[in-house]
């Protein structure tokens, strides 16, 4: 039994052996974005069995036979990354050196997962929509009727001013017709607490009414009822 096993690694062993005597060698160095070259970045080569080494002055060196293969050359505190290929079709040396880029892979798979939140996001039905419209424009209604209800039409306004017009004309002639008829603007001026300007005014729109009469004596003017 023992000498099946040593039979067995001794054969395993000159397979290696003849497998090397045919094997290229591939080395190169280890660069960042900036090319300054990285200490301890572990490299790999897809080999049979797997090569693993650290580029402990940065740089690599491999031995594979002829093939296909993926290098992969990771830093795991600077988070930097590279994949390169290639192929060996016979013995001899050959140089890939390797520039490490940041590793995007986590911003992907965020991002990915970003996406499908939004994606999967439940959107809001028609009633919701309809209910929310409604709310604005009963709320822009109210604010309108609210705006314009302290501010009375124009036409109201000058109802108003017509009225103030007209009580004071009554307050003329109530004073006229106390004084039985007869009055000076003088007198007029004491008893209605208004500027000698809108007392002739006033005296002017009652003339022209045909409501009062102003006769000129001296300096003043004397009012009576026609």
């Amino acid at each position: 039994m023992l000498m099946k096993q040593y039979w067995g690694l001794l054969t395993l062993f000159l397979l290696v052996l003849a497998s090397n005597a045919h094997a290229a060698v591939v080395q190169g160095s280890v660069y960042d974005l900036e090319l300054n070259t990285l200490s301890q970045a572990i490299v790999e080569i897809d080999t049979t069995p797997n090569q693993v080494m650290v580029s402990r002055n940065g740089t690599y060196r491999f031995s594979a036979p002829p093939g296909n293969y993926i290098i992969t050359a990771h830093h795991i505190k600077l988070d930097l990354i590279a994949n390169e290929s290639i192929t060996i079709k016979q013995e001899g040396e050959y140089v890939l050196d390797l520039i490490l880029f940041p590793d995007l892979e986590a911003e992907e798979e965020l991002l990915n997962e970003t996406l499908d939140v939004v994606e999967y996001e439940e959107p809001i039905s028609f009633p919701a929509r309809a209910l929310i419209v409604l709310i604005i424009l009963a709320a822009l209604i109210f604010l309108a009727w609210k705006y314009f209800s302290k501010r009375p039409p124009a036409e109201e306004k000058k109802e108003e001013k017509k009225l103030t017009i007209k009580a004071d004309l009554e307050d003329i002639l109530a004073f006229v017709r106390k004084e039985g008829g007869r009055t000076t603007q003088k007198d007029l001026r004491r008893a209605i607490p208004y500027s000698e300007a809108k007392i002739s005014l006033m005296i002017a729109e009652l003339e022209s009414q045909g409501k009062l009469k102003k006769i000129k004596k001296g300096r003043g003017n004397i009012i009576i009822l026609p």
